[in-house]
Parts: structure tokens; C-alpha cells; sequence
């Protein structure tokens, strides 16, 4: 009963030159909608003796929506110098329509020591790729716990507390919810080049806006055990540090999957910078040569993020 995905697209379009073309924009809307969404799911019975029974099948219906924007100007063109900007700006909203039964569908990007084997989650009528955990209350002080909070079974004073969403006093896989977005509300990137006789330089500036990172890095490194950071190990949670905000080292969280470890993904960064310088024709054609070039260029020189991992790009 498998087949193929099948996508039916509208496209709105409008390009625009102004001035001599020294303005020129183009404008595009766009709605996708995917059917027979093809996922890997669990569809075997076990009687069948078959361990490994994931199969492929065809789970439901998302939806893309958005809009993308080119602007190129030629803000100064004469014989012996000239300046180009070109800008892109693209925002997507992507929905799940519907999914058989209306079941959520899980998703794991954990390695199989972490405490719980789902971190992401397909759900109706929510955005593509969610991230599915606890969410973090802060450090436990000892004592009881506030409102509408609790520890994982065990739970001591500097052990982290988690909203407990089904009262039942412990915090259990019922208490997990959605805990963040990887999708970002739009992004976009500018280029500027300026040509000065046989000179040239190239500047590019790209960057993302909303849409949330889980540092796995973090989960490893920083979730209190014997692997952990300088930083983490003398501002964690201690008798003699109860204001911290992280929990104490060794703590009984076994590196859960929580809001804890999510983080804005928001970055601008100068992504790459070149310079060039072509050889007039009349010097090189001397030597037999119809072209040549030289150039210097550098990639990813600044990131301004708050994104605490290695690369907000991950």
C-alpha cells in the first residue's frame, strides 16, 4: 500500500526592473501542500517474529507556506568603479495537516544512554520537527517542592525540578510536552560587491531569525556527571552556591532531554569576505594567456549569536 509523496504547489510571482534595470525585484508566494507523507513507523507485530519492525508507510499531510524576496540595486555603475547589492529575505510556515488516527509520531536524535528515547515529535497542527521533553523548573532547594513542580523519582536537594504536569508528584514520561522550535521565522542574506578598475570585493552577510537549537553538546557536558565542563563543575548548584541556576554535579537527571538544553538559534554572521584582481589582457596576452585572476577569500570571520554550541548553522 506504499506510494509515492505528492506535492501540489501554487506559485504567485512578480519581477519588477526599474530605472534601467538598476532596481530589480522579484517577489514569489508559495503554498505546498505534501500528501502521502512517507515516514518510518512501527507497523509490525511482534508474532511475527521480526524484532526490527519499523516499515516505511505513508503517515499524512503537511503544508509549506511562505514567501521569498530578491532585491538587486546598482547603486554606482560607471568605466571605473561600480557597487551591487543583491538581498534575499525567505519565511516559511510549515503545518502537519494530518496524521493517521490523528497519532503523534516520535522522533529520536538522542543516543541510546540518554534517559528517554524521543526528542522530537510530528503532531497535528503543529510545525514540522518540535522538540518533545520536560521542561525545566529550576534547582531543587530541599524541602518540598513549588507548586505544580517535582524531581525525577529520587530527587534530592540541587537535583533539577521539572513542571509536573499530571500532579502526580514524581516526574514521569507523562510530564513530557513540546519545549521548543527549530523552525525559524525567516532568514535572509545580503551581498555586496564593488569593482574598481581591475580590483574587486565581495562582502556577504547572511543570518536567521527565531527558531530554537537543543545543544545536545550541553546534554553531554553539562548535565553534572564526571563528564563535565570547568565552567559548569564551579557554578553548579552546592551547598555553599544555592543561587545557581544549574543543577549540582552528579545530579539524578541521567541527561534528560528538557528546556534546559534549548536554545535561541538566532545568529547574524559575516559569512564570507573576497578580494580579487583580474590581469589586463594586454600584460598576459604576452605570455599566451587569454585569463587570469587572483583572489583571497575567507569564510565564517564573525557570528554574533547567543547560541552557546559551535555553530548556530548545525
Amino acid at each position: 500500500n506504499l506510494k509515492w509523496e505528492s506535492s501540489y504547489q501554487t506559485n504567485l510571482g512578480l519581477d519588477l526592473s526599474l530605472f534601467d534595470s538598476a532596481v530589480s525585484l522579484s517577489l514569489d508566494y508559495y503554498n505546498i501542500d505534501t500528501k502521502d507523507l512517507i515516514m518510518v513507523d512501527r507497523g509490525l507485530p511482534w508474532y511475527l517474529g521480526f524484532y526490527n519492525d519499523q516499515i516505511l508507510k505513508n503517515v499524512g499531510e503537511i503544508n509549506n507556506k511562505g514567501f521569498e524576496i530578491s532585491l538587486n540595486t546598482r547603486n554606482i555603475s560607471n568605466d571605473d568603479f561600480s557597487w551591487t547589492t543583491d538581498l534575499v529575505f525567505s519565511k516559511n510556515k510549515n503545518t502537519v495537516e494530518t496524521l493517521i488516527n490523528g497519532d503523534d509520531y516520535f522522533q529520536n536524535g538522542a543516543p541510546s544512554y540518554f534517559s528517554v528515547n524521543n526528542t522530537a515529535l510530528l503532531r497535528e497542527g503543529e510545525e514540522v520537527g518540535q522538540f518533545y521533553g520536560y521542561d525545566y523548573a529550576g534547582v531543587n532547594q530541599g524541602g518540598s517542592f513549588p507548586a505544580g513542580t517535582a524531581t525525577i523519582s529520587g530527587g534530592v536537594a540541587g537535583d533539577p525540578l521539572f513542571l509536573d504536569l499530571d500532579n502526580s508528584g514524581d516526574i514521569t514520561n507523562d510530564d513530557r510536552k513540546i519545549i521548543g522550535n527549530p523552525n525559524p521565522d525567516f532568514t535572509w542574506g545580503i551581498t555586496n560587491t564593488l569593482k574598481y578598475k581591475n580590483f574587486d570585493f565581495n562582502i556577504v552577510l547572511q543570518g536567521s531569525q527565531g527558531g530554537e537549537i537543543f545543544n545536545m553538546t550541553d546534554v553531554q557536558l553539562n548535565n553534572g556527571d564526571a563528564n563535565t565542563t570547568y565552567g559548569y563543575y564551579n557554578n553548579a548548584w552546592s551547598s555553599t552556591n544555592t543561587n545557581a541556576d544549574q543543577p549540582r554535579v552528579g545530579n539524578n537527571s541521567f541527561r534528560e532531554i528538557s528546556s534546559r538544553f534549548v536554545e535561541d538559534g538566532s545568529y547574524v554572521r559575516l559569512k564570507n569576505i573576497a578580494v580579487g584582481y583580474t590581469f589586463p589582457l594586454e600584460t598576459i596576452e604576452k605570455l599566451g594567456i587569454e585569463n587570469l585572476r587572483f583572489t583571497l577569500s575567507a569564510e565564517n570571520l564573525l557570528t554574533f549569536t547567543n547560541y552557546s554550541g559551535l555553530d548556530p548553522e548545525v
